[in-house]
C-alpha cells in the first residue's frame, strides 16, 4: 500500500490537471486501487499525511481525502480551504467542480445550477450522478463535497420500497420507514448469508428465515438480530384438530383427557362449541360435526401454545404481535356497546390465524380457522350403507353426519337427496361432493329455515331466510352473506328494501318504519349517510 499512495509518476505535474476535475473523479468510485486511473490520481495528489487509519489517506495540499475498503475506492472528499481534519488543515481543491459550481456557492446557488437535490440529509444536499452520490455540505458556502457509491439503487429507501447496497456490500430489498429497514425485506449479506423476513429498527426482528453460507437454516422469531426460536402456529396439536370430525381419535382423545369435564353448547345453524379447561380452549364444530375453528384465550396460551407463550409472557399488545409476525393480511375493527375491538388475520392456503385484541390493544385470544372449511366434506362419508347403491346410484346411508337418503356418485352425496343431521335439523335438495350445492331447503333445530341457491355449503344466489327471531330476508346472497339487492322484514315491523354488502346495508335503500314513515338514502355499513 506504501507504493500505492506515495508513488509519483514522472512528469505528472506537467500534465493537464483538468483530467482530475471533480466530475471526472466520479468514475474512480468503486475501482480497484491498482487501477491505472486511480494510481494516476493518487500520484497527482502527492504524499499522504496525517493518516488516521489504514484505509484513510489525506492529501491536504490538494484538498483531498481518499477512503478505501482495502481493495476499492469507497469515498473521495474534496475540501474547501481552511477546513481541519485530524488536526490537518486542507487547502481548497483547485480543480473544476460540477457544472460551474464553485466552493463559494450557497445552497440556493447550487440548487439553481444543479436543480433540486435527490435527497436532503442534515446539512447535506445529495445528488445522484451515474450511480454515484455527490453530497454537498454547507456552512454558508460549500465546505466539502463527498463522492460515494449510490446506496439506494432502486425505489424509495426512505419511506416505501427500495433496494439498498451498503458500503460493506450487503444488498437489501424491501420496505423502509424513516430511512430504516422496517417491514418485510430480503438481505443478501456480503459474506454469503441471506435473511428474508421481518425487520424492525434496521435489524431482523419478528418472523424470518436466515440461510447461512454453510447451509445452516434458522427459521422462526428474531429479536433485534438475535434468533429467539421457532414459532409456527400451524405445527401444533391444535392446528392438527382442524378439519377433524368430532368422532376422530384426536378429538375424542382430547375430550377423554378431561373426563367429560367440558360443556357442549348449541350455536346458531346447529353448530356446537366444546368448552374445555374453564373455557381456556374451545372447539367449534359445524353442522356436520367437523372442527372448523379452535380458540385459545390468553389464559390458555401457556398450556396449549407454549411456544407462543414464550414470546407473549412479557409483552402481549398489538405492537409486539406485529413485531413477531409482521403486518397482518387483514385488520378488522368491531364496535360493541362501549369499545372498539380489533382482529388481525394472518392467512395461508390452509389456515387463518385470528388474533383478537381488547380496546386497549392487548391480546385476548387466538383462533385457528380452516381457510376453506368446505374442503373437509370432500372426504368419503364414514358409515353404513343400509339400502341401495351408496357408491354410484340411489341409496340410504347412516353416517357420522346423520342419515342420508338420495343419490351417490363416487362414494359421495351427489344429486338430489335428504340429510337428517346428527346435530339437528335437515336439508333436502341438491348435493355435490357431500355439500349443499344447487337449489335446496334447509331447516335448523331452532326452526329457522332457508330456501334458495347454495354453493359450497353456503347461501349463494337468490334465496329466502326465515330467522329464529322472526326476521325474514328475501334477496341475493354471496358466500353465505346478504349481498346485492334484498328485502328485510324485521320482527319489530320495520322493512328495509335496498342494497347489501357483507351482510350490512350498503348502497341505495329505503327503510320503512313501523309507523309507515319511510327514510330513503344511501347506506354505508348499516348507517344511513
Amino acid at each position: 500500500m506504501v507504493s500505492l499512495f506515495w508513488a509519483c509518476f514522472v512528469g505528472l505535474q506537467a500534465q493537464n490537471n483538468t483530467a482530475f476535475a471533480a466530475d471526472k473523479l466520479t468514475v474512480l468510485i468503486g475501482k480497484k486501487t491498482t487501477n491505472d486511473s486511480v494510481q494516476a490520481f493518487l500520484a497527482y495528489c502527492g504524499n499522504a499525511v496525517g493518516v488516521a487509519t489504514t484505509n484513510q489517506y489525506a492529501y491536504p495540499l490538494r484538498g483531498v481525502l481518499v477512503e478505501t475498503n482495502g481493495e476499492q475506492v469507497e469515498r473521495i472528499t474534496l475540501f474547501n480551504q481552511q477546513v481541519l481534519w485530524q488536526d490537518v488543515k486542507f487547502s481548497r481543491f483547485a480543480e473544476k467542480l460540477f457544472r460551474e459550481v464553485s466552493f463559494d456557492d450557497s445552497r440556493i446557488v447550487v440548487a439553481n445550477k444543479l436543480g433540486k437535490a435527490t435527497e436532503m440529509i442534515d446539512q447535506a444536499m445529495i445528488y445522484a450522478f451515474d450511480g454515484i452520490e455527490v453530497s454537498f455540505y454547507f456552512n454558508k458556502q460549500i465546505q466539502k463535497i463527498v463522492l460515494a457509491p449510490q446506496r439506494c439503487v432502486k425505489g424509495n429507501c426512505k419511506e416505501g420500497y427500495g433496494v439498498f447496497v451498503s458500503r460493506a456490500g450487503d444488498r437489501y430489498e424491501g420496505q423502509w420507514k424513516n430511512k430504516i429497514r422496517t417491514g418485510k425485506g430480503v438481505c443478501l449479506f456480503a459474506n454469503g448469508d441471506k435473511y428474508e423476513g421481518n425487520w424492525h429498527q434496521d435489524k431482523p426482528d419478528g418472523q424470518g428465515k436466515m440461510t447461512y453460507k454453510n447451509g445452516l437454516l434458522r427459521e422462526g422469531i428474531w429479536e433485534q438480530g438475535t434468533f429467539k426460536g421457532e414459532l409456527n402456529l400451524r405445527n401444533n396439536i391444535l392446528a392438527d384438530l382442524l378439519g377433524k370430525h368430532k368422532t376422530d381419535n384426536k378429538v375424542t382423545s382430547l375430550l377423554a383427557y378431561y373426563e367429560k369435564a367440558y360443556d357442549i353448547l348449541p350455536q346458531p345453524f346447529d353448530y356446537q362449541q366444546y368448552k374445555l379447561h374453564s373455557q381456556k380452549l374451545i372447539l367449534h364444530t359445524d353442522e356436520y360435526g367437523f372442527v372448523q375453528r379452535v380458540t385459545v384465550n390468553r389464559g390458555g396460551v401457556q398450556t396449549y401454545l407454549p411456544t407462543l407463550y414464550n414470546f407473549l409472557q412479557h409483552h402481549h399488545d398489538e405492537k409486539h404481535i406485529s413485531n413477531l409476525l409482521g403486518e397482518p393480511d387483514k385488520k378488522i375493527e368491531l364496535t360493541d356497546s362501549l369499545h372498539k375491538r380489533h382482529t388481525w388475520l394472518y392467512k395461508d392456503s390452509l389456515v387463518v390465524q385470528e388474533f383478537h385484541f381488547s380496546h386497549k390493544k392487548h391480546f385476548q385470544s387466538l383462533q385457528l380457522v380452516l381457510a376453506n372449511p368446505h374442503v373437509v366434506l370432500h372426504q368419503k362419508p364414514t358409515g353404513e350403507c343400509i339400502k341401495g347403491n351408496c357408491k354410484n346410484g340411489y341409496g340410504e346411508m347412516k353416517t357420522q353426519f346423520g342419515l342420508y337418503k338420495g343419490h351417490f356418485k363416487q362414494d359421495s352425496f351427489s344429486g338430489k337427496g335428504r340429510l337428517n343431521y346428527t346435530n339437528g335439523g335437515y336439508y333436502r335438495g341438491w348435493f355435490r361432493q357431500n355439500m349443499q350445492q344447487g337449489y335446496g331447503y334447509r331447516q335448523w333445530k331452532d326452526r329457522s329455515n332457508y330456501i334458495g341457491n347454495w354453493k359450497h355449503q353456503l347461501f349463494h344466489g337468490r334465496g329466502t331466510m326465515n330467522y329464529a327471531n322472526k326476521d325474514r330476508y328475501e334477496g341475493n346472497w354471496k358466500q353465505g352473506k346478504r349481498n346485492g339487492y334484498g328485502k328485510m322484514r324485521y320482527a319489530n315491523g320495520m322493512v328495509y328494501m335496498g342494497y347489501w354488502k357483507e351482510d350490512k346495508k350498503n348502497g341505495k335503500g329505503i327503510l320503512q318504519l313501523k309507523s309507515g314513515k319511510r327514510k330513503a338514502g344511501f347506506w354505508e355499513n348499516d348507517v344511513m349517510k
